[in-house]
């Protein structure tokens, strides 16, 4: 049963090791977003922002 696991514990480890930087993640979202890169409805801009960063405004933290 445990080998049945090994191909989602790589797929796991593949993906940790592919972390996004929080510029990177802000650039992501922007460009969905604001550049109109993602076939998504703008309204969910706003909660995309709150979800990324809880209790902070990410975009400002840094001064960006």
């Amino acid at each position: 049963m445990q080998q049945s696991f090994e191909p989602m514990r790589k797929q796991v480890e593949a993906w940790q090791r592919s972390e996004l930087t929080d510029v990177t993640a802000k650039v992501v979202i922007y460009e969905a977003f604001v550049e109109g890169k993602l076939e998504a409805p703008k309204h969910l801009a706003r909660a995309v922002h709150d979800l990324y960063s809880p209790g902070v405004n990410a975009w400002d933290a840094d001064g960006n």
